[in-house]
């Protein structure tokens, strides 16, 4: 049988979009927050195995606050780690994952502060992006798509 035999029938077309319906409801807010929850989380993450592994690659005139270099790579490398799972969390459990997300943003930019002497200019990036996660999950983290969307 050729292909041009055969019979197709006529897709219907998909439903529109009602972008109006989605306007201020915070999903391009939290859908910001898991990315970034996961992209912080994956640097936080490399920072602490650099850290751990390449203490040459930060400055080497820092002062830590506390603890060594060393130390802080094992802390860092954990809160990423946290993050990852926070950001499995608001995928998986949204309501819990809220409040795991809240934390486990919170905790990091503190970390990332307090390592702010190793390397500034990226820790204040990875900071910054993790106060607009906790903006976000604080903001429009109660999202639940059935009472949202009504």
């Amino acid at each position: 049988m050729s292909m041009s035999s055969e019979t197709s029938q006529p897709q219907a077309p998909a439903a529109a979009i009602d972008r109006e319906e989605y306007v201020g409801t915070g999903y391009g807010w939290l859908a910001f927050a898991w990315i970034t929850l996961v992209t912080a989380g994956t640097f936080t993450i490399v920072e602490g195995i650099v850290a751990l592994q390449k203490e040459s690659y930060y400055d080497p005139s820092a002062v830590y606050v506390i603890v060594d270099l060393s130390v802080w790579g094992w802390i860092i490398l954990a809160l990423g780690v946290l993050e990852l799972v926070a950001a499995v969390f608001i995928v998986v459990r949204p309501v819990p994952g809220r409040w795991i997300g809240l934390g486990a943003a919170g905790a990091g930019a503190l970390g990332q502060l307090l390592f702010v002497q190793a390397y500034p200019f990226w820790t204040l990036a990875v900071f910054s992006m993790l106060l607009l996660v906790v903006y976000a999950l604080a903001v429009h983290g109660d999202l639940r798509p059935a009472d949202r969307l009504r």
